[in-house]
């Protein structure tokens, strides 16, 4: 007996009692027969739901997935497709690490909640598998990201999903906490012409606030995933619509610089002039307009106790 033989309710069913029972004991089953944790390293059930949510509201029939893990963004999709009628081989998913750091459980779990013949599983790079299912003609309504989480790896996902997204499709991303993935998702908004749709903060807190000069700023919380409509139709190129990018290259060079700078002064504060240096070298490659990093490496030469006096800096402060 196959799973089509089963009723959408009945296979729907199977699918989300294996979702709750991964998510109550926290463990997954690998092929070795073993037991393993999966959590923190797993999408939360918030964003479980978020992604769930999504793809059935699309009435996606078919989906493509990069990066599997654990396996809970998988089963999730899958049962989001099933009640949305789709057939064998809907839901298509690459992850090249699913053997050797996740002993192969999100395969068993598609497997144990009987939706192995819903998947396509590629286990290589999704920069590998990706073009060649671009080259097939594969054609999806809905798609997940959460791959390599580089700018390069998150890019390169888009990059491809964007050609194989029906016109109106959706692709949803997660850890748009990381900067490398928001500057893919400003590529998707500024360039491609994709639309925002929803976001999820999945609980999350506000930053504390900072201070200048008695003034209080906010810092805005970041959501932890996102969903994006790609256009109906391709967007006209003819403006200058890179600018906004290298506006966030650029914001994003201001907060390397600045990160690797503490990193100096605080190895500086430790007596490690040497790997001060290191880092400040690199703050001044990464904001060579700046003054800061550069009095800050003047001081790897002086004593340490005559570079903090210059600072006005005791040990404690001179971190910061």
């Amino acid at each position: 007996m196959t799973v089509t033989d089963f009723s959408v309710n009945d296979r729907t069913k199977r699918v989300r009692e294996h979702i709750d029972k991964l998510y109550a004991t926290g463990k997954a089953l690998g092929d070795d027969d073993q037991l393993y944790s999966f959590l923190p390293a797993s999408v939360t059930p918030g964003r479980a739901r978020f992604i769930g949510k999504i793809c059935g509201a699309e009435g996606a029939l078919t989906s493509v997935e990069t990066g599997m893990a654990w396996g809970l963004s998988t089963l999730t999709i899958l049962e989001a497709l099933i009640q949305n009628g789709a057939g064998p081989g809907a839901h298509v998913v690459m992850d090249p690490a699913q053997s050797s750091k996740y002993h192969k459980a999100a395969v068993r779990a598609v497997r144990d909640a009987g939706a192995a013949e819903m998947v396509e599983f590629y286990e290589e790079p999704s920069e590998l598998a990706l073009p060649r299912l671009l080259a097939e003609g594969r054609r999806f309504d809905f798609a997940y990201i959460d791959g390599n989480h580089s700018f390069e790896g998150a890019f390169i996902d888009f990059f491809y999903v964007d050609r194989m997204l029906k016109p109106g499709g959706v692709f949803v991303i997660d850890d748009y906490n990381i900067h490398a993935v928001r500057l893919t998702c400003d590529f998707a908004d500024l360039y491609q012409g994709y639309t925002l749709i929803d976001e999820d903060f999945d609980g999350v807190k506000p930053h504390k606030e900072r201070r200048w000069f008695g003034l209080v700023s906010p810092v805005p919380s970041l959501p932890w995933i996102r969903a994006y409509r790609k256009p109906m139709k391709e967007p006209d190129r003819k403006s200058f619509q890179l600018l906004p990018m290298y506006m966030g290259f650029s914001q994003y060079r201001r907060y390397a610089g600045n990160q690797l700078r503490r990193q100096g002064l605080t190895a500086l504060a430790n007596g490690d002039a040497t790997a001060a240096r290191r880092a400040l070298i690199q703050a001044i490659k990464a904001e060579p307009d700046h003054l800061k990093p550069y009095l800050a490496l003047a001081r790897t030469y002086l004593p340490r106790k005559v570079a903090m006096a210059l600072s006005g800096r005791g040990r404690d402060k001179f971190r910061v």
